[in-house]
């Protein structure tokens, strides 16, 4: 009788802990047969432009395995046992944790700049939504006037999308996801931008100049631009990557000004010129 009971008790125990093992799994981030996000990778002022991006097939690196995500410039692996997502930047040849639903409130999450310099960030809110684990921290997408908290959503990924960390500013990121679909079903939207799934917005500052008084040349080019202006007031000229990475800043006080991308590799850039009386972008093409 003793021998039943025992084997009766280890089968309970057995039982439980495969429970408790199932409790703590949470969604994959990945549909079966197709996975894609509308994301917009950078916000540069009043510069948004929103991409589809795909989870294709698996690579390993360094005996993990992830998922390649076309256009982002990375790869994306998960964990639905601890309910984390990590995100590989080939730029830098790093993993970075992009996403953990097993915090707390009052727990502590980092984001990394451009150095590589950490900022903590303070879980202010864990809760549910449509039967989906939540978890909002302190740190925030920041896009024009335009701010939300960063949310990260059991099944679906961060909001601020994945190629985020590497590119903070203290408590701020530049990058948002829009939509998320899982086999051909949309499966997350968004307050930020009314639910939209694209977003298409250059210059939506207010633009005291007309852009056509500052013209850029050559574009496309291969070792120096010149900036000229028909604005009297100081101005300053920022150079960005796509990835909302600042490469360079310079004091636009003359009616024309050279500029050296010879150092740039090639690709696409987005040209900032700020003042008193004047506020927008353009993109460049470096050859």
């Amino acid at each position: 009788m003793k021998t039943k009971i025992l084997s009766l008790t280890v089968i309970i125990c057995f039982a439980l802990q495969i429970n408790y093992s199932s409790a703590q799994n949470y969604k994959s981030i990945f549909g079966s047969t197709a996975t894609s996000w509308n994301v917009i990778p950078f916000c540069a002022y009043d510069y948004l432009v929103s991409k589809t991006v795909v989870a294709t097939h698996d690579t390993t690196i360094a005996t993990n395995t992830y998922k390649i995500i076309n256009g982002l410039g990375g790869y994306l692996r998960e964990d639905t046992i601890q309910g984390k997502v990590w995100f590989y930047d080939a730029t830098y040849h790093e993993e970075y944790l992009v996403m953990n639903l097993g915090l707390n409130l009052g727990d502590i999450f980092v984001f990394y700049d451009y150095g590589n310099v950490a900022t903590q960030c303070i879980v202010d809110s864990v809760y549910y939504e449509s039967g989906l684990k939540r978890v909002r921290i302190n740190g925030s997408t920041a896009m024009c006037s335009l701010h939300q908290k960063v949310i990260f959503t059991e099944g679906s990924g961060p909001s601020s999308s994945f190629n985020y960390q590497r590119r903070s500013n203290g408590f701020e990121v530049p990058s948002f996801m829009l939509c998320h679909f899982k086999d051909g079903v949309r499966v997350l939207g968004n307050h930020l931008f009314k639910d939209s799934c694209n977003v298409v917005e250059v210059g939506i500052a207010e633009n005291k100049l007309s852009s056509n008084q500052i013209t850029i040349s050559p574009n496309p080019a291969s070792d120096i631009i010149t900036i000229e202006s028909l604005s009297k007031a100081s101005n300053t000229i920022a150079i960005y990557t796509l990835q909302g990475k600042l490469l360079r800043q310079t004091p636009l006080r003359q009616a024309k000004t050279d500029i050296s991308i010879a150092d740039f590799d090639a690709g696409v850039y987005i040209i900032r010129v700020i003042g008193e009386d004047i506020n927008m972008a353009k993109k460049i093409i470096k050859e």
